[in-house]
């Protein structure tokens, strides 16, 4: 493909066609070969981010994986919670997953410490909680 003799928005569709047409099969121009550092670049590149289908650097997989889950949080309760969790050294989604491994399970371990919920929480007059909560299908 030649040099556009002038810029592509200001060709007419017919002159556009005409000068894209080498693309129309498919054909990508011919390129040049990386050099080593560019090669080193590239594969570093393509080996991480959330886009890359490649393993590389990101978040570990920690159990089934994280699945994002967009909440809506009182706005001074989030600020508590995240004092609380800059004041544990916990990053803010693992202070959440730790509250609700609490909640759900009843106890957690946080810096070495193992702490569980008292035996009555949960409970209204003597039914649990969970049984007078609504069941809902999920997914």
């Amino acid at each position: 493909m030649s040099k556009p003799k002038k810029n592509y928005l200001k060709m007419s569709a017919d002159e556009l066609a005409k000068e894209t047409s080498t693309f129309d099969g498919g054909a990508v121009p011919v390129g040049r070969r990386l050099s080593a550092e560019q090669r080193r670049k590239w594969d570093r590149a393509r080996g991480g981010g959330s886009a890359s289908m490649h393993a590389g650097p990101g978040r570990p997989k920690i159990g089934e994986g994280a699945v994002a889950v967009p909440v809506s949080i009182e706005a001074a309760l989030l600020r508590r919670a995240i004092a609380k969790a800059e004041a544990l050294k916990l990053k803010r989604s693992e202070y959440f997953a730790k509250a609700l491994e609490l909640l759900t399970d009843g106890e957690v371990a946080i810096g070495g410490t193992r702490l569980r919920v008292a035996a009555d929480v949960g409970k209204r007059e003597g039914k649990s909680v969970r049984s007078e909560m609504p069941r809902r299908a999920v997914g």
